[in-house]
C-alpha cells in the first residue's frame, strides 16, 4: 500500500479515536480536547471539526442562525483576490499564497478578521479563488443565416519553410525554439504563411500559402480575391456580407478597408485575447495541419 494511503488511514483512525472521546464528554468539556488535537497536527479548530465530520462525527449543536454570513470586510477580500490574480504567471503558476497576500494588504490598511482557512472558504464561496477566476467566460454560439453571410479569415505561420536553394523543409521543434534565435533568424526570409478562410454557414474551407517574412496587405488582398472568385470544382464563390477576423496590421490597413468598402463587405474584428470568437477558422487551421501538412513530414 502506498505511503500516502497508509498515512490517510492512520489519520482516519486518530480522528475516530478523537470522535469516541468527544462523544463521552459533555459539550462544555470538548473544546480543550479539540484544541489539543489541533495543536498536535498544527490544524485550526475549524479543520479538526471538518475532518471529524468526514469520519461521521458532528458536535450535535444546532445550526447557527447567522450561518453563511461573515464578519470579514468584503472590500478587503476583493483586494486579496485581485492580489492573488495579479501574482498569477502566464503559465498558470501562482506566485503568492493567501498568508503572504493577507500580510501585505494588512500592512497597507486592509482589515482581516477571520483565519486564513476561512478566507480560502470565502474566496471559493464568492467565486473569487484562482480556480474560479481561471474558468472561461460564458459564451453564446453565433448563427450565420446563409452561405456568404459570414466569412472568417486567419493567417498563421506554417510549419513549412524554404532554404535559399528553394528546397522545402518542415520546421522541427528541436531546431527552432525560443532559446535558439539564430536558427529562427536563418529562415526569416523563407517562412511560409497559411491563409485560411471559412464560410461560417457551410464550413467550406479555402487555403492558400504565401512565402513571406510576415503578414502583408498585398498577400491578404490576393488571398481574398482568390477565395471569393469563381473557380472550377470549388463548392462556393462570392463575397460575404460580413468578414470576421482579428486586429492584425494588414487586416486594418487603409488599402484593405477601401477594397472591402468597394465590395460592400463589412469587416468586424474580435477583441484581443478571445480566440474562441473565431473558433471556426481556428478549427480549420487545425484540420489543415493535421490532414495535409502532417503528411509533408513523411515526404522529407
Amino acid at each position: 500500500m502506498p505511503i500516502n494511503d497508509c498515512a490517510e488511514l492512520a489519520m482516519r483512525d486518530e480522528l475516530r479515536i478523537l470522535a469516541e472521546q468527544l462523544e463521552r464528554l459533555a459539550h462544555g468539556k470538548r473544546s480543550g480536547l479539540v484544541d489539543e488535537f489541533a495543536q498536535r497536527y498544527r490544524w485550526s479548530r475549524a479543520k479538526v471539526y471538518r475532518m471529524l465530520k468526514k469520519v461521521g462525527w458532528t458536535s450535535g449543536r444546532k445550526t447557527r442562525a447567522d450561518k453563511g454570513t461573515t464578519s470579514q470586510d468584503m472590500k478587503a477580500l476583493t483586494d486579496l483576490a485581485a492580489t492573488l490574480q495579479v501574482s498569477l504567471r502566464k503559465n498558470g503558476k501562482a506566485t503568492m499564497d493567501i498568508p503572504n497576500a493577507r500580510s501585505m494588504l494588512a500592512m497597507n490598511g486592509r482589515d482581516f478578521t477571520v483565519s486564513n482557512d476561512r478566507i480560502a472558504q470565502l474566496l471559493v464561496q464568492n467565486g473569487m479563488d484562482l480556480k474560479s477566476q481561471k474558468r472561461q467566460r460564458a459564451h453564446q454560439s453565433m448563427r450565420s443565416l446563409h452561405p456568404n453571410h459570414v466569412h472568417l479569415v486567419d493567417p498563421s505561420l506554417c510549419l513549412i519553410y524554404y532554404d535559399p536553394a528553394g528546397r522545402q523543409h518542415i520546421i522541427r521543434d528541436d531546431q527552432f525554439y525560443k532559446n535558439k534565435p539564430d536558427h529562427v533568424a536563418k529562415i526569416e526570409k523563407w517562412k511560409v504563411w497559411r491563409y485560411v478562410l471559412v464560410d461560417h454557414h457551410s464550413d467550406s474551407i479555402i487555403v492558400r500559402y504565401y512565402r513571406a517574412k510576415g503578414e502583408t496587405q498585398a498577400n491578404l488582398f490576393d488571398f481574398l480575391l482568390y477565395a471569393w472568385s469563381r473557380r472550377e470544382g470549388r463548392p462556393f464563390h462570392g463575397v460575404p456580407q460580413i468578414l470576421y477576423w482579428d486586429k492584425g496590421s494588414a487586416n486594418t490597413s487603409a488599402a484593405i478597408k477601401i477594397a472591402l468598402r468597394a465590395l460592400e463587405v463589412e469587416p468586424l474584428t474580435h477583441e484581443a485575447g478571445n480566440p474562441r470568437a473565431k473558433g471556426a477558422v481556428e478549427q480549420a487551421n487545425n484540420l489543415v495541419e493535421k490532414l495535409f501538412e502532417s503528411r509533408l513530414k513523411l515526404s522529407q
